[in-house]
């Protein structure tokens, strides 16, 4: 079983909305479509005062959008840029979310033999710049880490960007191993910040976290 991770330079209506907005557009749920087209449902962090731009949208043939004033649910019938299709049809398993952010579009799948990893991302090649790709042999164990962590990471708890780079580091580097392998001045140095600024970040993302496993 195969892990890869790619990232794609797109020139989508939603990765223009990336941009736009400055802000993760997350896609929980993509599903394939006769024609060409996909139904998409999606999540981004957009004020009401700050609508989306007709452009953004011209990918889409039909589309509800819904704002609480903070985030916004935009979900439709759109084009499809031919990435999930190939995955799916050559017998790959696509990993939801999808997130796009500064214009990439960064998805993950799996695959039982090295040789579809390769032919998926031949595919997806003939039509879309992919700026990156890596792929590793998991186990199962891995594979629900990897979805586990994807959910948490950008749907439930919404760590800024600071945030989650701080809290990875601080977890690899034995932040939170007994007894502590790194302390707050490492990773002040590390970021290049004041011991108090990391220590604020570390309790902000401690905060969001206990209130998504507890629902307060």
């Amino acid at each position: 079983m195969f892990l890869t991770k790619m990232s794609i330079d797109s020139e989508c209506g939603l990765s223009n909305a990336s941009r736009i907005i400055e802000s993760k557009i997350i896609i929980p749920y993509l599903y394939p479509l006769k024609n060409e087209r996909n139904f998409i449902f999606s999540i981004m962090k957009v004020k009401r005062d700050s609508p989306l731009k007709v452009g953004v949208l011209s990918d889409f043939e039909k589309y509800n959008i819904v704002n609480n004033g903070s985030y916004t649910v935009l979900d439709g019938v759109k084009k499809s840029h031919h990435i999930i299709s190939p995955i799916s049809n050559l017998g790959g398993i696509p990993i939801f979310p999808i997130v796009i952010e500064n214009g990439k579009e960064n998805i993950s799948f799996i695959s039982y033999s090295k040789d579809v990893h390769e032919l998926i991302l031949e595919k997806i090649g003939e039509e879309n710049s992919i700026h990156s790709a890596s792929s590793n042999k998991v186990n199962m164990g891995n594979m629900v880490q990897e979805v586990t962590s994807k959910l948490l990471s950008n749907v439930f708890l919404g760590l800024t960007p600071m945030e989650e780079n701080i809290m990875e580091t601080a977890y690899t580097s034995g932040f939170y191993s007994w007894p502590r392998k790194s302390d707050l001045d490492g990773l002040a140095k590390q970021f290049n910040l004041s011991k108090p600024t990391v220590s604020y970040h570390i309790r902000s993302a401690e905060r969001k976290i206990m209130k998504a496993l507890f629902r307060q």
